[in-house]
Formats: C-alpha cells, sequence, structure tokens
C-alpha cells in the first residue's frame, strides 16, 4: 500500500506523490474495497488539507460502507474548509456516481439527499399562523 513520503525535498516529488495516492485511492474505491481507499484518503487529506478529490472520495467510501457519521463529519469539515459547497459537491456528486457505477450501490447519493433535505428543513422557516381573531378582523 502507498502511502505519502515527508522525507521528500522535492515539490514536484509531493505532487506526484498526492496524485499517486488519490489514483490509489480511486481504484480502491471503485474495486469497493473502501477500508484501503479510506486509508489513502486520509493520508492525502493529512498532506494536503484543501484536497477536493481526497474528501469526496473520503466521504463516498465511508457512505458506501452504511457510516453516516463518519460521511457526515467528512462533509460538515470539507464545508469549514471550502468557502461555498459548489466548490466541493460537484466531486462529491461523481464519487457517489463512481461507486455506484462500479456496482457498490447508491448510498452515497443517498446520504447527500438526507443531508440536504435535513440543511433545507432547518433553514426553512414555518410562518407564524395567525389567530382566528386577527384574521376575521382583517375581512
Amino acid at each position: 500500500m502507498a502511502t505519502l513520503s515527508t522525507d521528500s525535498d522535492s515539490e514536484t516529488a509531493e505532487v506526484f506523490s498526492l496524485a499517486k495516492v488519490l489514483n490509489l485511492g480511486t481504484n480502491y474505491l471503485t474495486s469497493l474495497d473502501y477500508d484501503n481507499a479510506i486509508l489513502q484518503y486520509i493520508d492525502i487529506i493529512q498532506h494536503d488539507p484543501t484536497n477536493k478529490e481526497a474528501y469526496a472520495g473520503l466521504y463516498a467510501a465511508y457512505a458506501a460502507q452504511g457510516k453516516a457519521d463518519e460521511a457526515n463529519k467528512v462533509f460538515e469539515q470539507a464545508q469549514e474548509v471550502f468557502d461555498d459547497e459548489a466548490d466541493f459537491l460537484p466531486g462529491f456528486l461523481d464519487d457517489a456516481k463512481l461507486v455506484f457505477e462500479s456496482g457498490g450501490g447508491n448510498v452515497p447519493f443517498q446520504m447527500l439527499s438526507e443531508h440536504f433535505w435535513n440543511d433545507l428543513n432547518s433553514t426553512r422557516r414555518m410562518p407564524t399562523p395567525m389567530p382566528c381573531w386577527e384574521h376575521t378582523m382583517r375581512h
């Protein structure tokens, strides 16, 4: 299993290593080896906390395993790191699609849908009902 090395002085070697580990994580994800995918994505995020692809893959791997708490923590962490959900959400959807197309089911899509449904419901304010006597006085 590949892991990132911190011994390299070369920025180019670091970028190459990140790309290699990201590719390995994606390969694990598409082969439905979620445990190893998770290890790769965590390794990338530790070295590059702004790597959108690693957050997306980590979310998809946790979600595909049915680990909703872990998946939601990854989503919340991405919300903190990136200014706008539009910065990272396409990657989350792409990796959910990747899991689905690889035979891993649609749980990542379901969890994303539940997240947004809950978010929508928590920010939506219900109108305050008007007392009956006020309603009749206005007419």
